[in-house]
């Protein structure tokens, strides 16, 4: 998507989550990997304080021109869209709760009222077009391969959004995510 769009920097998140690599962030990780990809042209920001997806959005605004005129991407996979979408307006608009549960409500409405679908069967490729908020788009890449994750994800997507407006039950995720980490770890898992 990075060429395909001529995006000249990309900013990436994720901070040192993986006990096994303590000394390695997940954005420094990604960046590896996709300097040889995107070459010299596309200049790479890495933030690294970030352990969440909430974090990741939060952390990431001071790297941001909302103010600009280029298009800005967010890419996520197709299980954290719509927490992802609900963050951004959160953290880099300033949007209450209300303002952004009556954006998404629109935008399903706008999807159910498509006088071209025949059933109510809304697919990924409906949402794309309706995420978008100013002159953010989020992208949908579909690369969810365990229906067991993707359930996972989508209940901590319900209580991410939550713990944005009560600050104990992010701080009871972030407890169990840390205990789920070293358990992974003990046993050598990833």
């Amino acid at each position: 998507m990075v060429k395909k769009k001529k995006v000249d920097v990309v900013v990436l998140c994720g901070g040192l989550t993986n006990i096994k690599f303590p000394e390695k962030s997940e954005a420094g990780t990604m960046s590896d990997y996709l300097k040889p990809l995107l070459g010299e042209h596309v200049k790479i920001i890495l933030e690294e304080k970030s352990r969440t997806t909430p974090e990741n959005i939060q952390f990431s605004k001071e790297f941001i021109d909302l103010s600009s005129e280029n298009k800005i991407f967010v890419t996520t996979d197709s299980v954290r869209y719509f927490k992802v979408y609900w963050e951004v307006l959160h953290y880099w608009f300033g949007l209450s709760k209300e303002e952004i549960s009556a954006d998404w409500l629109n935008a399903t409405k706008q999807i159910y009222s498509n006088p071209k679908k025949k059933e109510i069967d809304i697919q990924i490729k409906d949402l794309k077009k309706y995420l978008v908020y100013k002159n953010v788009k989020i992208v949908i890449d579909n690369f969810h391969k365990s229906y067991k994750n993707a359930v996972q994800q989508l209940a901590a997507s319900a209580i991410e959004i939550e713990g944005l407006y009560d600050q104990k039950v992010m701080e009871n995720l972030l407890e169990q995510m840390r205990v789920k980490e070293e358990g992974r770890a003990k046993f050598g898992w990833k």
